[in-house]
């Protein structure tokens, strides 16, 4: 993953931290729910929600995700095909996505995400339930119908974009003390540079690392459970001491109190 930022960033306006991110949510979704950690007798794969902070028009969010598209596209077209979509409007609509499809994953690429926290925000919505029974554990149901929808096992994952001004607008105590916000990494990026005539990104580069990111993710799936081994699990401890100090109070300390199965997700991703 690291290679393929480092190929791409001379050649986008996209901030590398964009474009990290972005890869390394799609990637955990290619791969599926198999790799993953049991802490607390719950599963935890590579299963991440992003959420891209910056300027409108500036902060070049929209072309990481078209960056990263490539080369995924590149590793498994039928995925970037068939389990891509845009925009997140009620619970009942994920549900159905994933229910439609012998397939648990699902990619969202959420470009207004100011939309979503709006809506969720409205009395009966099911939206922010599911979306985190989506992040938790992938069982899913709505039963404030007539006709319940359920889903088990489902892989979601979520990057999505907003501006600082309308996160700071959007954003309440109640996303943040019902958990919804704490699911989601929040991640500040800008424009890396300016590159009036685009970048020179070439189509064997793209083929070379997409093949590479295939067979990366062929591997991956034969992957179960993850152990770690001593070094890791004294980096851990180190780790996990830290993140478990006490967070900031208010909406920052609310948005970031799920760090320990943030860090152990990406660790997963890692290895």
């Amino acid at each position: 993953l690291g290679e393929i930022v480092q190929a791409a960033e001379p050649h986008t306006e996209a901030d590398p931290v964009g474009l990290l991110v972005d890869l390394l949510v799609a990637f955990g979704n290619v791969v599926g729910p198999g790799p993953h950690f049991v802490a607390d007798s719950a599963q935890h794969p590579a299963r991440l929600f992003a959420v891209l902070v910056g300027d409108t028009a500036k902060a070049r969010k929209g072309t990481a995700r078209a960056v990263v598209r490539s080369f995924v596209t590149r590793a498994d077209p039928e995925w970037a095909d068939k389990r891509n979509t845009s925009g997140l409007s009620t619970g009942e609509g994920i549900i159905a996505a994933i229910a439609a499809a012998d397939d648990c994953r699902l990619f969202v690429h959420e470009p207004e995400f100011a939309r979503v926290l709006r809506v969720s925000g409205r009395d009966g919505n099911t939206l922010s339930p599911v979306i985190r029974e989506a992040w938790d554990s992938g069982d899913m149901c709505v039963l404030t119908r007539g006709d319940p929808l359920r889903t088990t096992g489902a892989h979601m994952s979520i990057v999505a974009h907003i501006t600082r001004e309308e996160l700071r607008a959007r954003l309440t105590s109640t996303e943040t003390a019902n958990g919804f916000a704490n699911r989601f990494l929040w991640i500040a990026v800008k424009r890396s540079k300016l590159l009036p005539s685009g970048g020179r990104l070439d189509d064997a580069t793209i083929r070379e690392l997409g093949r590479r990111l295939g067979d990366t993710i062929a591997e991956a799936r034969r992957i179960g459970r993850l152990r770690r081994n001593d070094a890791a699990e004294r980096l851990w401890d180190s780790l996990y001491r830290s993140l478990a100090e006490d967070e900031p109070s208010g909406l920052l300390g609310g948005a970031v109190s799920r760090a320990e199965a943030h860090v152990l997700r990406l660790s997963v991703a890692f290895a």
